[in-house]
């Protein structure tokens, strides 16, 4: 009689995040322990950032995919990046005082662990902090790709949609893609209905972009999943951008 397989621990999740690698088995078991995960349905919102309320946790997602997102006057929240499992920084990275608020929100159900941000340096790195600015520069090492991502998503605002959609497809492919002998396979449970979110354009031509890229043998199919010729793709994206 076959037995259902063990779902991984907490600990082994959070071990597989490559940029905590640097933690110990111990370390990871220990904050694990003291931070159990939990667990988010598909949009369920994981945390919320306000600017007058600072957020002193860090949130890891274990499993899954987030999206981030804005909320403005005039829209009922922009998705502005997704999310791999990794660090999630409570704060949004920008260059720019902001007057919208964001949330982070699951995209699937996900799995994240919430850590006191103190705690985390203190079983981490084993220092004990007076002045979490330490830890603030130390924070932004981990995951300041994301104020990069970010960055980029506002730049779209200068680029015509066929442009923005390769974009969109080559972040994916590098957060989220599985190498194939034919290019790099995006999962499924990105929808067309995501991209256009994601790149602020309507689904129909979203999808019209994304056949135009078929066309041209620069995406393709693979079952339900989205498979990339990723050296094409940048190279298109150089000679339009």
């Amino acid at each position: 009689m076959n037995s259902a397989a063990i779902p991984p621990t907490d600990a082994e999740l959070l071990s597989r995040i490559k940029k905590l690698s640097w933690l110990s088995e111990a370390q990871s078991a220990q904050l694990a322990r003291e931070f159990p995960g939990r667990d988010f349905k598909r949009m369920e919102v994981i945390f919320e950032y306000r600017p007058a309320a600072p957020n002193r946790h860090l949130y890891v997602l274990l499993t899954g995919r987030a999206n981030l997102v804005s909320y403005g006057r005039n829209n009922g929240g922009t998705i502005i990046a997704m999310l791999a499992p990794g660090v999630i920084p409570s704060t949004p990275i920008f260059s720019a005082p902001v007057a919208h608020h964001y949330q982070c929100k699951a995209a699937v159900n996900c799995r994240v662990m919430k850590i006191v941000r103190k705690r985390f340096v203190e079983v981490g790195l084993g220092v004990r902090l007076a002045d979490e600015r330490v830890f603030d520069e130390a924070f932004e090492s981990m995951c300041g790709h994301l104020g990069d991502l970010c960055a980029r998503y506002r730049s779209f605002l200068g680029l015509d949609l066929l442009t923005r959609v390769c974009i969109a497809l080559a972040e994916l492919a590098d957060n989220f893609g599985i190498r194939d002998v034919r290019g790099v396979v995006i999962p499924h449970f990105f929808s067309h209905d995501d991209l256009a979110d994601l790149v602020g354009g309507s689904r129909p031509r979203v999808t019209s972009a994304i056949s135009q890229l078929e066309r041209q043998q620069i995406v393709g199919h693979q079952g339900r999943h989205i498979l990339v010729d990723t050296a094409a793709l940048r190279e298109f994206i150089s000679s339009r951008a």
